[in-house]
């Protein structure tokens, strides 16, 4: 792969990058939230006297997984163009 095609291939990734911030926003502002994120079992809301600690711990594992997995999707099919 020459200079010009990672280039390219970088730039597809931060507009895919892009368009999933944006739709994650837009779910998050204008839509009330994601329906299942922060209400899973193991996201922790601890009630203080001056206001309330919201801790989104499994929440952020699954984040996470998916992020990995889709990562991993993506390296593989470039990959395979390669070969």
């Amino acid at each position: 792969m020459n200079g010009k095609e990672s280039r390219m291939g970088f730039a597809q990734l931060v507009f895919v990058l892009l368009v999933l911030t944006a739709g994650v926003t837009y779910m998050m502002f204008w839509k009330g939230g994601i329906p299942f994120l922060g209400h899973l079992p193991g996201d922790f809301v601890f009630l203080l006297p001056s206001g309330e600690i919201f801790l989104p711990a499994t929440s952020s594992v699954v984040i996470s997984i998916v992020v990995l997995a889709l990562a991993y999707l993506f390296t593989a099919s470039r990959n395979q163009e390669e070969e």
